[in-house]
């Protein structure tokens, strides 16, 4: 039996889910992942939502920063909780520890959604907030290229983290994520390393590039 690919999302994606719906937008790529994740399969293989308590308590405290209303910040906790029980491993956010905060990290926000990963042995941690998951040891690849409403373009990356016990966790950006979704591409560490590894004397145009503006 296949196992379940673990997936934790951080908090910079699940406002993005509340901003999307309170602006009636559809098929951001915030929707896109918690849809294919509440469906419990994603690349062909079972999919598990994950959280923790802690980050739990974290958008809780967001929410309220932000004045989101009660009504609101509870039903969207109501339906993370759903998606996480409902998932192929049945998890319960109050039976997971979160683990010692990385002080590797500028943030300590950061620090406790990554514990949290390392913790439940997670596979993939989506977050927009790429630069503040980036340890002074990690591995980096350039990912794609996306315009940005105001025409800019944005370079994106993904980062493998690794454990000495030789844990590893591709932390990637929504639009990145999302995308693998609908490519079917398992972002496991060693398919992200053949995928986007660009050898020193390659052409400076990666085949890997995405340009459109992008909704997430």
């Amino acid at each position: 039996m296949t196992s379940p690919l673990r997936v934790v999302l951080d908090v910079n994606v699940f406002l993005r889910l509340i901003k999307a719906k309170r602006e009636t937008r559809t098929g951001t790529a915030a929707q896109r992942i918690f849809a294919a994740l509440e469906s419990g399969r994603v690349f062909g293989r079972p999919a598990q939502i994950v959280a923790s308590h802690r980050i739990m308590d974290t958008l809780s405290d967001v929410l309220g920063r932000l004045s989101v209303p009660e009504e609101v910040a509870d039903e969207f906790s109501r339906a993370i909780l759903d998606a996480m029980r409902a998932g192929p491993e049945r998890l319960d956010p109050h039976l997971i520890l979160g683990g010692t905060p990385d002080l590797t990290l500028r943030d300590r926000e950061d620090g406790g959604v990554l514990a949290t990963a390392f913790a439940v042995r997670a596979h993939v941690l989506v977050t927009d907030n790429l630069i503040d998951f980036k340890p002074a040891r990690c591995e980096t690849y350039e990912t794609t290229t996306i315009r940005l409403p105001d025409g800019q373009n944005r370079v994106l990356t993904c980062h493998i983290l690794s454990r000495p016990d030789g844990l590893e966790i591709v932390v990637a950006h929504p639009i990145d994520f999302a995308a693998w979704i609908s490519e079917m591409f398992d972002p496991a560490p060693k398919n992200v390393r053949d995928r986007h590894f660009i050898p020193a004397n390659a052409p400076s145009e990666s085949p890997n590039k995405r340009l459109g503006t992008q909704l997430y």
